[in-house]
């Protein structure tokens, strides 16, 4: 878990500098009581840098609703969630 943007932008710097490319990101934003874990500005570190380096993210629903900015309730809402969080992802930055 990245608490804060300084240890997401530390992560995502050892990672290029090393080619690290298989990555997998488990974006730990909220605990089971739904309480937030990541600061705002760590999200927006995760969502900016560490993801357009994953080869897969691995968000819940929870997860994927704080990401996109979008309620998940239906099949129609995850694919649009999931679109939405490709387009986070390798090759669009």
């Amino acid at each position: 878990m990245l608490l804060a943007k300084q240890a997401v932008t530390v992560v995502a710097k050892a990672l290029r500098k090393h080619c690290i490319h298989n990555v997998v990101v488990d974006p730990v934003i909220r605990s089971s009581s739904g309480e937030m874990l990541l600061k705002p500005d760590a999200v927006r570190a995760m969502k900016q840098e560490l993801f357009s380096l994953a080869l897969i993210i691995t968000p819940n629903i929870p997860e994927a609703e704080a990401l996109t900015g979008r309620r998940i309730k239906t099949r129609d809402d995850r694919d649009a969630a999931a679109g939405k969080l490709l387009d986070m992802g390798r090759g669009s930055s």
